[in-house]
């Protein structure tokens, strides 16, 4: 059981993440499940969420699953195909870890430079707005405009990789090592509090997690309970952390932290003065049809207000406004919502659906988007980073589809975002590919030989990968700032550093032999 969980470990947390936050939100939108549905129309902003037709519910679902399912067969195919030649091949491993205190010279080195960055970005003086959404959305952002790329890089990727590989390597030499060791995976878990950003400390912590997991089974993979207790455990303080960090600022501020426009620091007052501007946009529109008493005049005023709509949306199209009364429903929804305070009152619910409901909104907007209200983009592959065209804008795109009147963008799940650059058969086509790929890269972090802690390290970084691709696009999972790309730096660094060690070790040891 535990060592078919390691060897599937990539795929099973990727679908336990993409079952969770998008599969289930998009049933929740497709049957009004309640009381998520009303609650969603609560928190999230959007007046009325978009409607499927037939051709457009089965293309979703043929995305939602077909992909998933290719990739997961590519994954285990290549995943058993590597790993034989492995075993063929590299029967010995040999264990050449990284020098323990050089390793955590690494990190006080990128923890400085870490610390710097926020000091530089008066990061430290914002601390207190954990106490208050909106204080803490306008903090992140203040942050965003102030530190580099690389910065971002170092506080996501390099901190955190280091700090496990010294915490592994410190639980191997034992004693002061391993309290050292430990002490640098905690500090790593502060990044996440300083950059403001829940889901920074929560993956630093799914990577800890991960790492000792797959150094368990490295180590002796008959450990059965050890590997089990891990999981249990991991999933436990994951959850107590996301909801904390969901529930406390909003019982401190009395406002809602969830919701998919809650990135744009999108408040509750916030929320009912834009649905009372629509509103009073549709009576003034209602008003001024009233008033047009030329039958001519009237239908040319309807061309127009038509070809403005085409014009927005990129193809006619029909709307996806309900009826009277389904509006005079939702709106009595809201309003008991709104009297109840379900925010304060029924904070359990309300985290809920935030989880559940950020990423699956999106999804269906794409498919509603993609080609009918815009035309497909072409696969990216990065041209743009080697100067070939612009990159896809597609996020934009589909929140202005969600949001007209609100700037922002949106995440959605791999397999969508390349359904928006080509269709179905590109998004089954890099679903093969990234199955492949990720495949091959398991089968080196289980089998191929090195330092158990570095494997161990590298490991994490790809299952968290992987379950990014549930949560973001493919280019964003591996190149920017959180990318798992950018693990793979401090990982060489430390390969090379161990490599070094190791072969001074054994000259030193050849030559004492030959002397005596």
């Amino acid at each position: 059981m535990s060592e078919s969980l390691v060897k599937g470990l990539p795929m099973f947390v990727f679908l336990l993440i993409y079952l969770l936050i998008d599969i289930f939100g998009s049933i929740v939108l497709f049957t009004r499940l309640e009381p998520f549905y009303s609650v969603f129309i609560y928190h999230s902003g959007i007046t009325l969420p978009v409607n499927l037709d037939d051709e457009q519910m089965l293309m979703f679902w043929l995305v939602a699953i077909g992909s998933p399912a290719i990739m997961f067969a590519a994954f285990f195919a290549a995943f058993q195909a590597v790993s034989r030649r492995f075993d063929q091949t590299f029967p010995v491993k040999r264990d050449y870890d990284p020098p323990f205190w050089s390793t955590v010279l690494l990190f006080a080195v990128l923890a400085y430079f870490g610390a710097y960055s926020l000091v530089r970005a008066d990061g430290l003086h914002s601390l207190w707005t954990w106490a208050n959404y909106a204080d803490l959305v306008e903090a992140r952002w203040s942050l965003f405009a102030k530190l580099s790329f690389f910065e971002f890089t170092n506080l996501y990727q390099f901190i955190p990789v280091v700090a496990i590989v010294a915490l592994l390597v410190g639980i191997k030499h034992g004693g002061i090592a391993r309290i050292v060791g430990i002490g640098c995976a905690v500090a790593c878990l502060f990044v996440g509090i300083l950059i403001f950003q829940k889901k920074a400390t929560l993956t630093a912590i799914l990577m800890i997690a991960f790492a000792l997991i797959i150094y368990s089974y490295l180590f002796d993979s008959k450990r059965v309970a050890r590997l089990i207790g891990l999981a249990g455990a991991s999933f436990l303080i994951i959850m107590v952390c996301f909801f904390a960090a969901s529930v406390v600022p909003t019982l401190m501020g009395h406002q809602s932290t969830i919701g998919n426009a809650s990135n744009t620091a999108q408040q509750l007052d916030f929320v009912k003065k834009w649905r009372d501007q629509l509103e009073a946009r549709e009576a003034a529109s209602r008003s001024e049809r009233e008033k047009l008493t030329d039958p001519a005049h009237e239908a040319k005023a309807r061309s127009g207000a038509t070809h403005e709509a085409e014009a927005r949306s990129g193809a006619a199209q029909s709307t996806d406004k309900p009826s009277i009364s389904e509006r005079e429903i939702l709106a009595a929804r809201v309003k008991e919502l709104v009297a109840q305070n379900p925010a304060k009152n029924n904070l359990f619910l309300a985290t809920t659906v935030g989880l559940t409901m950020r990423n699956s909104v999106p999804a269906v907007y794409y498919i509603a988007t993609f080609p009918e209200r815009h035309p497909f983009y072409r696969l990216d592959l990065g041209q743009d980073i080697l100067g070939f065209g612009a990159m896809p804008d597609d996020n934009h795109v589909v929140w202005s589809q969600m949001y007209p009147e609100m700037p922002g963008v949106v995440a959605a799940p791999y397999n969508f975002v390349l359904y928006s650059q080509g269709g179905l058969a590109i998004s089954y086509m890099m679903s093969a590919v990234i199955g492949l790929a990720v495949g091959l890269i398991w089968a080196l972090v289980l089998k191929a030989r090195g330092s158990i802690a570095l494997r161990a390290a590298f490991g994490s970084v790809v299952v968290v990968g992987t379950m990014h691709l549930a949560l973001d696009a493919l280019r964003n999972t591996i190149i920017v700032s959180y990318g798992f790309a950018w693990g793979l730096v401090p990982l060489l660094v430390l390969l090379i550093a161990g490599g070094v060690t190791d072969r001074l070790r054994r000259t030193g040891k050849e030559a004492i032999a030959v002397g005596d």
